[in-house]
């Protein structure tokens, strides 16, 4: 998981044919497609915020998401001392809070 998030350095090179760069590069991108495909919906059911733009925001998303569920699992003591919040209740928390950044008021 850690590996994830840390940056994979490549040149356009890297990106061509059937190198494992270029297919981790395509997959990260179709998942970027189906997140975009997803908030669209949500802007055109009156759900999430019309102003959104649409790269930025599912980078928020991505980065909010994973470094909230990292936080969690390496502070839970941390988080059950200072908050009662169990991982799990600290996580739906914050995705809570992530949500409510995005949603149509």
């Amino acid at each position: 998981y850690e590996t994830m998030l840390e940056e994979i350095k490549f040149t356009g090179y890297d990106l061509e044919g059937d190198s494992v760069m270029a297919a981790i590069y395509r997959a990260g991108e179709e998942n970027n497609e189906i997140i975009r495909e997803i908030l669209q919906k949500g802007i055109n059911e009156g759900f999430l915020k019309a102003d959104l733009k649409m790269i930025p925001t599912i980078l928020y998303l991505w980065s909010a998401i994973s470094e909230t569920i990292r936080f969690a699992d390496q502070k839970q003591t941390y988080l059950q001392k200072r908050t009662g919040f169990s991982k799990a209740e600290y996580v739906n928390y914050c995705f809570g809070l992530i949500l409510e950044s995005i949603r149509r008021k």
